[in-house]
């Protein structure tokens, strides 16, 4: 969301006009905010208070953080779609905005390579992971991933900045902007996919790789050593890969497509933000409750603590 795909009139402006898209795309995400941050808080409560604490609850602790932070963010981005890209919040939020997305979107990817690379572990190395791997260092481990993801996101306090375009404000990036220039518009466009080739190979090509091989193993290990008997840990397998891959393809896909804006119709761009929008909130909120159905105990504890919580509320 660190560029505007408003339309624009005749004479070249910007038009705040409200469209269907804009309205679906809205509601979807305030939607999202709500169910999202209801569920992601009772995670929360129950995987830090209702379970004893494990390497396991750590990295799902941090996944639920991460999108938790994400669903707070969304009633910004509705107003902000709502509006046909045109930004009400200040040059401060639209820094903050922007950093704090790219870094959910960068978080996640690595704590569900974590989750990922853990199962793999515990199929293969089971003694060695145990004997190794305590809650402190995998705390320890999650902290950097914190603050690997906040450097990779850390340019948009920079690039991003609210600008008068036409009639209207919006939040945009550096990189969004068209250089007219001969040299300038080619050093923009070369600083722009570089950008975007970093980004989409650190938040989706190298974790999508790692899941997938690391979630292979794990298939083989266990049709190998018969160590299912029934097909619910394929199942877990295959969608672990594919939601991640549903997820974040066209938020990716928007994003290169973004960097040669000009050659592409509005129209397509925003199906694509439809499109983003649906994946997004789908991957923030239900996609934790598939994980979390690997964890040891996790499915029914929190029938019990949801059954406690509307007992003691009543």
């Amino acid at each position: 969301m660190n560029v505007t795909n408003g339309s624009k009139d005749q004479h070249g402006t910007l038009n705040p006009q409200i469209t269907v898209t804009n309205v679906i795309s809205a509601v979807i995400l305030l939607l999202t905010s709500v169910f999202g941050l209801v569920m992601n808080i009772l995670y929360i409560w129950v995987l830090k208070f209702r379970m004893r604490q494990n390497v396991n609850t750590t990295w799902f602790f941090h996944l639920i953080v991460t999108n938790l932070i994400f669903v707070l963010d969304l009633p910004f981005l509705a107003a902000y779609v709502l509006r046909n890209c045109v930004w009400g919040f200040g040059n401060f939020m639209c820094k903050i905005n922007n950093t704090l997305v790219n870094t959910c979107v960068h978080s996640a990817a690595f704590f569900l390579t974590a989750v990922s690379l853990e199962r793999f572990f515990l199929v293969h190395y089971p003694l060695w992971y145990r004997q190794n791997m305590t809650v402190h260092r995998a705390s320890i481990i999650c902290i950097a991933m914190w603050g690997v993801a906040f450097l990779c996101s850390s340019p948009y306090l920079v690039l991003c900045h609210v600008e008068e375009k036409g009639n209207v404000t919006v939040c945009c990036s550096e990189l969004a902007i068209s250089w007219t220039e001969g040299d300038l518009q080619k050093l923009h466009l070369e600083t722009a996919w570089g950008f975007f080739i970093f980004h989409f190979a650190l938040s989706f090509v190298l974790p999508f790789f790692l899941l997938s091989i690391f979630n292979l193993l794990i298939g083989l290990k266990i049709r190998a050593g018969r160590l299912a008997k029934s097909r619910k840990p394929y199942a877990l397998i295959l969608i672990a890969v594919v939601s991640f891959f549903m997820s974040w393809t066209p938020y990716h896909i928007r994003n290169g497509m973004i960097v040669e804006k000009g050659k592409f119709p509005e129209d397509v761009l925003r199906i694509l933000v439809l499109l983003t929008t649906v994946c997004s909130c789908v991957n923030s909120c239900l996609t934790p409750m598939l994980y979390l159905f690997i964890v040891d105990n996790f499915n029914k504890e929190f029938k019990k603590s949801v059954r406690l919580l509307i007992r003691s509320v009543i």
